[in-house]
């Protein structure tokens, strides 16, 4: 069995060597330039998770007092 995992052995490390992800060089130069966002203004996305968020909490609060009673 060694011999068979010593025989294996590089096929599996070429293997591996081809496979591997190379990390892609990427350069900064196109880049357009990125300002800061507002503070002050909220986005349409925050505004409507805030408001699924406290539907969902009313909506288990009101079901958990409702069978308790």
């Amino acid at each position: 069995m060694k011999k068979f995992i010593d025989n294996i052995r590089p096929f599996f490390s070429a293997l591996g060597q081809k496979l591997k992800r190379k990390p892609k060089v990427i350069s900064a130069v196109n880049e357009p330039p990125t300002a800061p966002r507002v503070k002050g203004k909220a986005d349409r996305f925050t505004i409507i998770s805030w408001v699924a968020t406290i539907l969902i909490v009313a909506a288990l609060l009101s079901s958990a007092i409702l069978y308790k009673n």
